[in-house]
């Protein structure tokens, strides 16, 4: 699966991807424009047009691992693949003890998912936005894992230096 990301692209003009006259690549020209850029209009339709790219890779290739990942969990007496991964932490009460994490969690993320919010709609007007929710392709990074390059239009005191503790780790 890893060669598929290697391969897929976004394109640039607004064809489909089959018509493609000048791919930009993920590594690493896309994955440093969605850090650097801030431009609505531009965002979007190359976020649409890498997972086009890069969907139809993937799919075939998902399907398979997880057939294959499950029949070798089948191999060693597990049901499926989540079964044998659930099995290497030996608690019995993982599920409830991932469910407590999430709630105790969940009210700081709502928290900062509303400040950020906040924040790109200042940036990019509340006709961006649609209500509730932050499009991936607005957060810095293609599968919306990672929101740090955010931290130029979220930092709260912007005349205020900003410390930087690795030093002291």
């Amino acid at each position: 699966m890893l060669t598929g990301y290697s391969q897929s692209f976004a394109c640039e003009n607004k064809t489909t991807v089959a018509r493609c006259q000048h791919p930009i690549a993920l590594y690493p020209n896309l994955i440093t424009l969605f850090s650097n850029n801030r431009t609505y209009d531009t965002l979007f339709p190359l976020w649409y047009s890498w997972g086009s790219s890069v969907q139809p890779i993937l799919e075939n290739q998902f399907v398979e691992f997880v057939n294959l990942a499950n029949q070798g969990a089948r191999n060693v007496d597990y049901a499926n693949y989540y079964s044998y991964l659930e099995s290497t932490y030996e608690r019995p009460l993982l599920q409830n003890d991932l469910l407590q994490l999430y709630q105790s969690t969940l009210p700081i993320f709502e928290h900062l998912h509303a400040y950020v919010r906040r924040k790109l709609i200042s940036h990019y007007g509340t006709s961006r936005l649609p209500a509730s929710v932050i499009e991936a392709h607005l957060l810095g990074d293609l599968w919306a894992e990672r929101w740090d390059a955010l931290f130029d239009l979220t930092v709260p005191y912007k005349l205020v230096p900003t410390t930087d503790v690795t030093g002291s780790l």
